[in-house]
């Protein structure tokens, strides 16, 4: 047989009862406030996603070391690429030539640095000029990418430029 409960020995039960449905409820409430963050998150990565690939602007995504990790649809029809796979992970660095290789090195080891790295390049076959503009991300990680840049369509930018020479 088991000893009655005194009146003390129920209130405290009544209180841890009712803490515990506090608790309870608290969690439920943080429970449908994470799932709607994780909702504005997912929404917002997808608006950024869907930016990046419509634009016709060239936008590249670098590691720290200068190798291309990516290259939206945009840059992809500027630069007349039709499948970017043999370009990644490669340096993008090594895609320049003469003075220019030197002005995207400086750029990129700016932008490594937490600055924003300019240059103005050239390149052949196709007669364009390039301004990238060069940003470090938020991460300092190297898994992550963490340099990218974009510059104006290059087929107006070539047409400014032969306007000047």
């Amino acid at each position: 047989m088991t000893a009655p409960i005194s009146n003390n020995e129920r209130e405290y039960l009544q209180a841890l009862e009712s803490e515990l449905c506090r608790a309870k409820e608290e969690l439920a409430r943080l429970a449908s406030q994470q799932g709607e963050a994780a909702e504005s998150l997912r929404a917002a990565e997808e608006f950024k996603s869907r930016l990046v690939a419509c634009s016709r602007d060239c936008i590249k995504v670098l590691d720290l070391e200068g190798r291309l990790l990516f290259m939206n649809e945009g840059g992809m029809q500027v630069l007349e690429i039709c499948d970017i796979g043999p370009f990644l992970h490669n340096s993008w660095i090594d895609f320049w030539e003469g003075g220019d290789r030197d002005a995207a090195r400086t750029a990129v080891q700016t932008a490594r640095g937490e600055g924003v790295g300019r240059f103005v390049g050239y390149f052949e076959p196709l007669v364009r000029w390039e301004t990238p503009r060069l940003c470090r991300g938020g991460s300092k990680s190297l898994t992550i990418p963490a340099v990218c840049f974009s510059f104006p369509n290059a087929s107006c930018r070539h047409a400014a430029w032969s306007s000047w020479f």
